[in-house]
């Protein structure tokens, strides 16, 4: 008896869940009713987001050397210190890393003292690492440096 009070009450219990189901799936928008209409979107969420994206471009520092790769020319002995964020590539000459730099050719390390490869484009992520070349060295660098 026990057993079957417990077995009416399980499938009256499921019962219930798979009506709230069916009743929140049915009430979450339709034809008539849409969540959000197409002209909400277009008349009001996309100038907010247009204007929002402006304002955000604004605000960005004008760099005029940003994507802008110049070239260095180093002799034995001397080096350039990077902040954060500059990339150096090495065509011409022997050097190599002061402090850290990522070999984004390779995607590796190079660690200090390690040597540099010709042709590998190289990404500043500590401040003041650099390169020191060991002869004379080329380089093509994007961002802002020091010589040392």
């Amino acid at each position: 008896m026990k057993k079957k009070i417990l077995i009416a009450g399980l499938v009256l219990l499921l019962l219930a869940g798979v009506g709230v189901g069916v009743y929140a799936a049915g009430s979450q928008g339709s034809q008539s009713d849409p969540l959000i209409t197409k002209s909400y979107l277009d008349k009001v969420v996309l100038p907010e987001l247009e204007q929002t994206l402006q304002n955000a471009l604004a605000e960005l520092p004008e760099d005029p050397n940003a994507g802008v790769f110049r070239t260095v020319i180093l002799q034995e002995g001397q080096s350039i210190q990077c902040p954060v964020g500059t990339e150096v590539l090495l065509y011409f000459g022997s050097a190599t890393a002061q402090i850290k730099l990522s070999d984004v050719t390779a995607g590796a390390t190079v660690y200090d003292g390690e040597v540099l490869e010709r042709n590998h484009l190289y990404l500043s992520r500590d401040p003041g690492a650099g390169v020191l070349a060991a002869g004379e060295v080329y380089l093509l660098v994007s961002g802002e440096y020091t010589l040392g």
